[in-house]
């Protein structure tokens, strides 16, 4: 029921601070997908919060492992992946930024996503 995901999201959200997260490496999830990301340092407020939602909002078992991350790239094919890969890998990253709200999204008939609600994020821990 939607109802109770907004209720358990607007209580992870009242009790969690923003996130700080610092992205130091491009990385690739090849050959399981052709998708780039920044990869964010996992720090143990990112995973507690993690955990935590994951127990407080159960949509089914994980098929993954928690790669904390940005996509920004995905859906190409063999060889653009792998020169944008090249190109992106040397320029290389190290930014730092701060999650301050999560939204709760819902999918559209024809694909796209869009806002239900948004949780700002105020808590202390």
């Amino acid at each position: 029921d939607i109802q109770s995901v907004v209720k358990q999201l607007d209580g992870l959200a009242a009790k969690y601070a923003p996130l700080n997260i610092h992205a130091l490496r491009i990385s690739s999830f090849f050959p399981t997908t052709n998708a780039i990301y920044f990869r964010i340092e996992p720090t143990e407020q990112l995973t507690t919060f993690h955990q935590v939602l994951e127990e407080k909002v159960p949509f089914g078992e994980s098929k993954h492992v928690f790669v904390p991350h940005i996509t920004i790239a995905q859906k190409m094919t063999d060889s653009e992946h792998d020169d944008i890969f090249g190109q992106l890998r040397m320029t290389g990253v190290d930014e730092k930024d701060t999650i301050d709200r999560i939204h709760l999204l819902y999918q559209l008939e024809d694909g796209s996503w869009t806002t239900y609600e948004t949780f700002r994020l105020t808590g202390a821990e």
